[in-house]
Parts: structure tokens; C-alpha cells; sequence
């Protein structure tokens, strides 16, 4: 919102009592004195003032056992928000055997808290409203061991997972399914809401909340990953408010009342995490210590992400997404309209009593007699007004400045754009090119050996020239690939454990090959580690520092016909990580080395007619959003030197 509508607004109050009034000046048959326009209106409002009414008493059912993550109930409940919307509320925990959206819905509870099965029983057909999405994000997660090789969900082929059928698991299903894992290419047991499984290695991932069981890994210090759906475009919404649509028909008024006290009790208790959790330790008689629910609340505060988006936002659209992905993991079988699935708190019901229609009307004649009282007044204010009127205008005179320079700058970010576009336009012709080149190198040779005119001794010859065109399409696919991911910012840095001389016997192996793929006989390697300075083990994403490495290996390999290739990792001073890459090949120009030392995370688009190399961008892309960056220099005596530096983090083994 523009700045200029908080400035301070003008004095409207009239200063009708302020000023003494003169019974020779307001001598008129309409003139009644003050007293007796007061006790006019005192009956008037003696007569219409409701009664105190007693408290409607509600159950509240929850999902689960009573921790922070109902925290915001428990503050409505304490902190009398309840009790001042003439609401007695029972908060009830998760029973054994108890459906607590069947008891919502047969009237034993009249409110509950759910996730995405609340969707799927609306589309059986049940009367399901939502009143307010608590979690903006779902704290549904995967967890795996750090020392497992499962880093993606495609590692999870063949491996057994724990997670529930629906709720929670459902979004685990559909991260799976949208890359690509249908049901039979894992095995899926029912959750036991324990570790056990995990830790003793009979489950190789399990479903858990990021609010609760990270917890336990992170205080007995067991090494751990999460794979987050969230991350794979998988985001849905958790603990949702919800009530019966014949709640909403007979109670209105009640239910707006019940979710404005629940989301001012929220506001409460993320306010006041540690008086909250206390209350749940000693009311409430939580099992979690104080420090696993400060825990959960972190993580809790978080998900609800209340300062950007206000507490129990509900987007219809982020629904029909939701509710998409579950029909397409077969979940829901039919699909209807959600219109009286979502709550509007915006909506109101005309019941107007009698009581209230007169009420009104005294009213209207009080103000009637009021208006006409002070009528003759009203031309002392005209003069004060036309002041105000002129500053007021000054005002929007200023605010019209401000917004034309705001157009100003909003036509600047459009050309911008427009200027990108452009250089995306560009970077796709020349891609295209390049993908053609080899492209065309695989459909000549196929078709040269499908003549069967090609003596026996040469098909083996063109069989490499194709093996090798396709390895370089392959390799250009997975480089436009890894550029959109920089580019979308879907880049994960995942930081585990890395033993240094196991990664370089990985990147050794990997020079082998390349060597012997390209026929590079003149060409000796040699790996240098300084042990002196770096720890065996460190912290790191070792995925992404090896994409790094060997995407600047490929690039000297290609530039190197013979010589030698050193390779290299030291500490600096200021605890950096140094692995660098010196060749005695052709040295790499002016042009190209400026294009990538000015790089940003996400600038691969150069201009026309400049010069580019997909490998070293992303190289210099991925190091970036690893905290680090890649130089570029040539030797004086020939040959080129890369430099990868990254933050050092030594592992401490407790």
C-alpha cells in the first residue's frame, strides 16, 4: 500500500460541547435543552441493551496429542478470548479409535482440525466447511539417515518408506508420483509415528512433522535428511479449522465468533511461545519438555508465517491445486464445486429482530433531532472545512507526484523485462544451434550404417562418432536442465558429511573415464590434498561441489591436448575451501573469462554476439548459491587455473 495513506488523519470530531452554547442564539421552537436530549437517549438505549447472555458451550476435537502445535487454542482458552465471544470451549485430544472428522460432522464435536482429508470426504460428499488454514505450509517431510545415499526421491526406488495412507502421507504420495515413482517402485508400510523403525534400519525413509521429530535426531546428535515436498512443488495446506456445514447454517454468528477468538489466540500464543508452552506443560499435561516445545514452536511460527500472510488465509485456488493432485493420485474419485468448502468470513445473514427494527428507529429520530438541533451551527464549520479541503488538496497534489514516479519506475522494471526476454530469446537460438550440431552428427551416421554400404571396419568408427554425439547432446540437455534450476531458483544447497579422500578417489575415477572417452593418451592428472590444513571430513553439498568440479574438469580436458592437468584442495586463511583446476591447455580469453567473473546467481544470458560456455556458467551459478564463486586466470607460462572457493566447515565428530 502507498505510504500516504498513513499519514495522520484530520480532526473530524465537531466541537459541539467544546464551545458554550447560547440559548439567545439557538432560541427556536427546535431548540431542546442538553439534559433532555441525554435522558432521551438513555431510555432509548436502556430499552435496547440485550441482556448478558450465558456462554455457548462448543467441543473442540484436535488430531493429535495436546502439544504447541494447538498452541493457539490453548491461548484463546486462557487468555479469555472464548469467554469474551460468550463461547465455553472444551478442548478434547486425539482418542483412540476416534474419527475426528465423524465426530464433527455426527455433532459429538462442533469444531476440529484437519489436513488434506478434509478434501477428499467433501468430495465423498460430506458437509465439510474449512474456516481458517493455520499452517500455510505443511510440515510433512521425509526423513532419511545422512549416511543413506538417498538425497531425491528418485534414490527411493526399491526402498521401503513409512508413511500414512492419507493426511499427511498424501503429499509424500504426490511428491513421489510428480517425480516420476508410481506405487511399484517402492514399498509403502503404515506409519507407526516412531523412530524406531528408521533408526534400526527397517525403513529406509518415514513421514514425519518438521515440528516434532527433527527434535530428537538433533539433541542425541544422529546425523539426518529431509526431503520436502515443498521443494518439489508439492505444498499443501495443514491443520485446517474446520465445522460441519449445518454448524454453519444454524450457529453464523457463533462460528465467525469461535474462529476470530481461535486466530486472535494464534496471534497470542506465536506472540508468547514460552508463557504458552509453559501453560501446556502445567495445564495440559504435555510429555514434551520445555525445550522440545520451543522447538516446535520455531518450527510452528514458521509454517504459519504470520508476517507476511495473515493467520488462517485461505486461498481457493491453492484448493482446486491441492485437490487436483489428490485426484490425480486416485484419492478423490469424483469432483465437485468447493464454493461450500471454503468459509467466507466476509459473508453476513440479514436477521433483523424486532427489537433490533426499533432500536433503528429510535435512532434515527434521535439523530433527526440532533441534526436539526445543530443545523444553524453547521455554517461556522463551512469556513473551518474549506481550510482543511485546501491542505487536503495540497496533499493529493503531493500523492500525485509520488505516483507518477512510481509509473516511472514501474515502466523502468517493464523495459528491464522486456530487455531479459530478449536475452532469453538469444540464449535459446544459440542453444538450439548447439543441439542441432550433434544432433545431426547422430541422424548422418545412423544412416549411413542403415545403407549397408559402410565397409564392417569402419561401422565400429561411426559407432563411436554417434556415442559420442549422443554423450554430447546428453550432456547439453543436463546443462539447459541445471541452468533453468539456477535460473527458477529451485537450486536445494543440502549439506551432509563429506570425506574428502573418497570424493577425490570419485573425481580421480571420473577423469579416467573422460581421459580415455576422448582419446586424451598425451595428458597426465595429478590430485594434490593438503592434509596439513583440511580435516578428512568437512561439511559441505557434495553433489554440487562435484557438478562444479567436473564441469570445469570437462572444460580443461577439452582445452588440453597434452601436458598436464594438476588438481588441488588447501584452507585459506579465512576459512575458505580452495579446489583448484591448472592446465598447460589453451588459456581461456579475455572476453569469456569477464562474462563469468561478472556472472550473477542467475545472469546466463549474455547479449548478442557474446560468447558463452554452459559448463563454466553453471559452474560459477551453483558456487554462488553455495556462498562462494569461481575465478578464472591464466598462467604466464600457459595454460589456464580455476579456483572454486566455498565456505569451510570442518565436520566435528561428538
Amino acid at each position: 500500500m502507498p505510504n500516504w495513506f498513513c499519514h495522520k488523519r484530520m480532526p473530524t470530531t465537531m466541537p459541539f460541547f467544546s464551545q458554550t452554547i447560547s440559548t439567545k442564539k439557538l432560541k427556536s421552537p427546535l431548540y431542546i435543552p442538553v439534559k433532555q436530549l441525554l435522558v432521551l437517549l438513555s431510555i432509548f438505549f436502556t430499552l435496547y441493551t440485550p441482556a448478558q447472555a450465558s456462554p455457548e458451550k462448543v467441543v473442540l476435537r484436535l488430531k493429535w496429542k495436546h502439544q504447541f502445535q494447538f498452541a493457539g487454542y490453548y491461548a484463546a482458552l486462557e487468555k479469555g478470548f472464548y469467554e469474551d465471544a460468550g463461547l465455553s470451549v472444551d478442548i478434547k485430544e486425539i482418542e483412540p479409535g476416534v474419527d475426528y472428522v465423524d465426530e464433527v460432522m455426527d455433532g459429538a464435536a462442533t469444531y476440529g482440525i484437519g489436513n488434506s482429508e478434509l478434501a477428499v470426504r467433501y468430495m465423498e460428499g460430506e458437509p465439510i466447511v474449512v474456516l481458517a488454514c493455520i499452517f500455510q505450509h505443511s510440515p510433512a517431510v521425509l526423513m532419511v539417515k545422512e549416511q543413506s545415499k538417498i538425497f531425491t526421491p528418485q534414490d527411493l526406488v526399491g526402498k521401503i518408506i513409512e508413511a500414512e495412507t492419507l493426511g499427511a502421507g498424501a503429499e509424500i504420495r504426490a511428491m513421489l508420483q510428480s517425480e516420476g515413482l508410481r506405487d511399484n517402485l517402492f514399498t509403502l508400510v503404515p506409519a507407526t509415528f516412531s523412530l524406531n523403525q528408521l533408526l534400526s534400519d527397517k525403513v529406509h525413509a518415514v513421514n514425519i512433522y518438521t515440528t516434532n521429530e527433527p527434535y530428537f535426531f538433533d539433541k542425541f546428535g544422529i546425523p539426518y535428511r529431509i526431503i520436502n515436498p515443498k521443494h518439489y512443488g508439492i505444498d499443501f495446506y495443514a491443520d485446517c479449522l474446520f465445522t460441519s456445514k449445518k454448524e454453519q447454517k444454524r450457529n453464523p454468528e457463533r462460528v465467525k465468533k469461535f474462529r476470530e477468538a481461535s486466530l486472535k489466540g494464534w496471534e497470542y500464543a506465536i506472540a508468547h511461545p514460552e508463557e504458552i508452552s509453559q501453560l501446556i506443560i502445567q495445564k495440559y499435561k504435555s510429555t514434551k519438555t520445555l525445550d522440545h516445545l520451543m522447538f516446535e514452536a520455531e518450527q510452528t511460527k514458521a509454517l504459519i508465517n504470520a508476517d507476511f500472510i495473515e493467520i488462517g488465509h485461505t486461498n481457493k485456488g491453492r484448493w482446486i491445486h491441492q485437490i487436483e493432485i489428490l485426484a490425480d493420485l486416485g484419492l478423490i474419485k469424483k469432483v465437485r464445486s468447493i464454493d461450500d468448502f471454503i468459509y467466507d468470513p466476509n459473508a453476513t445473514r440479514a436477521i433483523v429482530s424486532p427489537k433490533i427494527v426499533g432500536l433503528f428507529v429510535g435512532i434515527i429520530i434521535v439523530l433527526t433531532i440532533v441534526f436539526l438541533l445543530f443545523n444553524r451551527r453547521l455554517s461556522l464549520l463551512v469556513n473551518q472545512r474549506t481550510e482543511e479541503l485546501t491542505l487536503l488538496t495540497q496533499r493529493l497534489e503531493q500523492q500525485n507526484r509520488e505516483i507518477t514516479k512510481i509509473n516511472l519506475d514501474l515502466l523502468n522494471a517493464k523495459e528491464k523485462a522486456e530487455n531479459s526476454d530478449k536475452l532469453k530469446t538469444i540464449f535459446l537460438a544459440n542453444i538450439s544451434h548447439e543441439i542441432r550440431t550433434p544432433m545431426n552428427g547422430i541422424m548422418g551416421f545412423a544412416e549411413l550404417i542403415k545403407s549397408k554400404q559402410i565397409p564392417e571396419e569402419k561401422k565400429d568408427s561411426f559407432f563411436d562418432l554417434i556415442i559420442r554425439n549422443s554423450k554430447q547432446l546428453l550432456n547439453l540437455i543436463n546443462d539447459i536442465i541445471e541452468i533453468a534450476k539456477i535460473e527458477s531458483e529451485q537450486i536445494v544447497i543440502t549439506y551432509s558429511k563429506l570425506n574428502m579422500s573418497v570424493f577425490f578417489k570419485k573425481i580421480s575415477t571420473f577423469i579416467e573415464y573422460e581421459l580415455s572417452a576422448q582419446k586424451k593418451s598425451f595428458v597426465r592428472v595429478t590430485i594434490s590434498i593438503d592434509r596439513n590444513r583440511l580435516s578428512d571430513d568437512i561439511i559441505t553439498d557434495a553433489q554440487h561441489l562435484e557438478l562444479i568440479i567436473t564441469r570445469l574438469l570437462n572444460y580443461s580436458l577439452r582445452t588440453t591436448e597434452k601436458g598436464m592437468i594438476e588438481i588441488g584442495a588447501s584452507k585459506q586463511e579465512n576459512d575458505t575451501l580452495v579446489v583448484w583446476i591448472k592446465d598447460t591447455g589453451n588459456p581461456i580469453d579475455d572476453e569469456l573469462k569477464g562474462l563469468i567473473a561478472n556472472q550473477t546467481k542467475s545472469g546466463f544470458f549474455p547479449k548478442e554476439n557474446q560468447r558463452m560456455d554452459l559448463g563454466l556458467n553453471i559452474a560459477q551459478g551453483i558456487a554462488m548459491q553455495m556462498g562462494g564463486q569461481v575465478n578464472i586466470s591464466n598462467n604466464i607460462e600457459g595454460g589456464k587455473k580455476f579456483s572454486i572457493e566455498i565456505p569451510y566447515t570442518p565436520y566435528l565428530n561428538t
